[in-house]
């Protein structure tokens, strides 16, 4: 911290030449808030005020404003500093992990992470064990990741393959909201990856991964039939309800693309005619209105019996359905409505599954699971690139016999960030993918409702 000038806060005898020189500093530490980097950092708190001496003023008028003035100031320095508190334990604890540039070193490991639920752990810093114990557990996690991937070659990258982090969609599935087609589909692959992670850590008889597997006790809660319901209705990826989803659905589309075949013919027929007949330019198929018709010249209305739908800019083409058409463009309109209510109640259906009857709570538990465990991977891996060690914490015994006081023992110490440039390059990890952007909810829904 600053030390203040020499003599600042004494209320020593002020002279002439005191009174009229450069400056008078009121000091007083003060504590404020740093916005760029959310810290509190102590400073001085200076206030300067130029000594006039001018031949007008005496001294004893000088002496008097200058005390007053500098009581004033410091009275705004004790108001400032009592709104503005003394630093809690946190900011202490903030300020130090900046000094020791912990963000720079989680960004290190956030490189090492598989999914997009590993990136969001660690931003935007690694989180710490509040007790011995929890960093205890934490560093048991680590090393029994790193021996999962030294003794029994397992928890390769893409185990992760799949996973994507869904809670967004299951908790507005919670409040009532249908899933849409894509969000199951990320459902269904995220149920399957936790189905992987838990076999590959639960297959060698190892009890040094015992702290990994407490940690993916939660994925055995994910009902297996949810994702094979999820496959067999739902195209993956991409997220189009299948044929299949119902008997229903199938036998919609089924008369849909045979009543599209018959129209698309009629009116082939019917615009080549008009070409031949030189009543069109060419043969040509269009849609207006969303009813499929044929362009024909404005002159040879009459020649055609139906329905004008449209016109060009010039007025010298009208878009023409034929008589012919009608019925067939008004039943695959209503086999197009029938389709989307099936395809809401498949959705609706798949969604109920989803929530089950804890609420969702059962895939929500997994998907947080599978982000510690990805998080202990990408430790585990940022150790095994840096060639670290695990650290060994103890209890330190006070002089009153109790452990209460801490000390540090760390031979040999290397910063990560000064080791990061005689080391191979970082892998091109711990970004957000772009399936984030995907909509969750079924698009059926009303326009005006916005997610939440």
């Amino acid at each position: 911290n600053p030390q203040p000038p020499r003599g600042a806060g004494r209320r020593s005898k002020m002279t002439a030449s005191a009174v009229t020189g450069p400056a008078h500093v009121s000091w007083r530490l003060r504590i404020s808030s740093n916005a760029a980097s959310g810290r509190r950092v102590a400073r001085p708190a200076t206030s300067f005020r130029r000594g006039t001496g001018g031949r007008n003023r005496s001294l004893g008028a000088t002496l008097t404003d200058d005390v007053s003035r500098r009581e004033q100031l410091e009275g705004e320095d004790d108001e400032e500093q009592e709104e503005e508190g003394e630093p809690t334990a946190e900011d202490l604890d903030a300020e130090a992990r900046d000094l020791l540039q912990w963000p720079e070193l989680s960004a290190q490991v956030r490189a090492f992470t598989a999914t997009t639920l590993g990136v969001r752990a660690c931003t935007p810093t690694l989180p710490l064990g509040a007790t011995p114990e929890e960093s205890a557990t934490l560093l048991a996690e680590t090393t029994a990741a790193a021996t999962l991937r030294d003794v029994h070659g397992g928890f390769p990258r893409d185990v992760f393959e799949g996973t994507k982090d869904v809670r967004p969609w299951i908790a507005g599935a919670a409040r009532g909201r249908v899933l849409s087609g894509s969000s199951l589909a990320d459902v269904a692959t995220t149920a399957a990856a936790c189905a992987k992670v838990h076999a590959l850590i639960h297959a060698p008889n190892d009890e040094a991964l015992e702290p990994l597997r407490r940690l993916a006790a939660p994925l055995v809660a994910v009902p297996e039939e949810l994702e094979r319901e999820i496959r067999r209705c739902v195209m993956i990826p991409g997220g189009n309800v299948l044929d299949d989803a119902s008997d229903e659905l199938a036998a919609i589309r089924a008369e849909r693309r045979e009543t599209e075949r018959e129209l698309r013919a009629l009116l082939q027929q019917k615009a080549q005619h008009m070409q031949n007949k030189n009543f069109a330019e060419r043969a040509q198929i269009v849609i207006r209105l969303g009813r499929e018709c044929i362009p024909i010249k404005a002159g040879a209305q009459s020649e055609m019996d139906g329905v004008v739908l449209d016109s060009s800019s010039t007025g010298q083409t009208v878009f023409k359905e034929p008589a012919e058409a009608v019925p067939l463009n008004n039943r695959i309109l209503e086999l197009a409505t029938e389709e989307d209510a099936e395809v809401e109640r498949v959705l609706s259906a798949l969604t109920a599954m989803v929530v089950g009857d804890d609420g969702g709570a059962s895939i929500l538990n997994a998907t947080e699971a599978m982000a510690a465990l990805d998080l202990a991977s990408a430790r585990a891996l940022h150790a095994m690139w840096l060639g670290a060690r695990p650290a060994e914490l103890v209890v330190v015994s006070s002089k009153s016999g109790v452990g209460s006081e801490s000390a540090v023992h760390l031979p040999g110490m290397q910063h990560p960030l000064l080791l990061e440039r005689h080391l191979p390059k970082l892998p091109r990890g711990g970004k957000v993918g772009e399936e984030e952007t995907v909509r969750g909810f079924d698009e059926r829904e009303e326009d005006g409702e916005e997610e939440e």
